[in-house]
């Protein structure tokens, strides 16, 4: 998930370094912890009006961050990762043309333009399909029941125009360079009780703050 600062309908750009939360832990233990954080690193910030908020389809994530980020007075915007939604039509392309058929990859790729382009709507059609089997069928409920549940999230015309990120990609780089770099590598092995601490200095050394964080004395409990 990315936390990006929005400041109004000009090309997306980050307003100010890029900074890191990470940790090995379970939801209800993350939110609080990152809540702190973007408090520490200016989210209450008044000169930033919205927050944009990237996420996959699960609804923890939309209930958490909306709970975490919408503050009284500021806009709360939410994106669907793209490619997250581009592999639930691909879900629906396997189910009722076969996966890896020509038939599939082609109206894969026309809807995937479609959602890019022309946002959520065309996507409606979708029950309109004559899936081959029961099976297929219920693929294809589901699905829409999906795009239908998101269609707030979906419209990518709009936050293109705007300039707003759409898909999750620099979040994913981050966690390659970030943690698997240094603790994923051949030969590398963590304990269960070092590893967050390890990735945590990580975290904080990539995001500029390595020098203030030994300048506490404390850098032992980064974590």
């Amino acid at each position: 998930m990315k936390i990006a600062v929005d400041t109004g309908p000009t090309p997306f750009t980050p307003q100010g370094p890029v900074d890191y939360c990470v940790g090995f832990e379970s939801r209800a233990a993350f939110w609080p912890r990152f809540s702190a954080h973007a408090v520490q690193t200016g989210i209450q910030d008044p000169r930033c009006p919205r927050i944009v908020l990237i996420g996959d389809g699960a609804h923890g994530i939309w209930d958490d961050g909306a709970a975490s980020c919408g503050a009284a007075g500021r806009e709360l915007v939410e994106i669907g990762d793209v490619y997250h939604a581009a592999e639930h039509l691909a879900t629906v392309a396997h189910a009722v043309w076969g996966e890896g058929t020509p038939a599939a990859q082609t109206w894969w790729a026309q809807k995937r333009a479609a959602l890019l382009h022309a946002g959520p709507a065309p996507l409606f059609a979708l029950a309109a399909l004559a899936p081959p089997h029961d099976a297929a069928q219920a693929v294809v409920t589901r699905e829409t029941a999906y795009f239908r549940y998101h269609e707030t999230r979906l419209h990518y015309p709009t936050y293109r125009a705007r300039g707003r990120p759409i898909g999750s990609g620099p979040v994913e780089g981050a966690c390659k360079v970030v943690l698997k770099q240094r603790l994923a590598q051949a030969g590398m092995r963590w304990r269960q009780a070092g590893a967050p601490v390890v990735a945590t200095l990580r975290a904080r050394h990539r995001s500029g703050q390595w020098d203030p964080l030994w300048a506490t004395g404390t850098p032992g409990a980064a974590a």
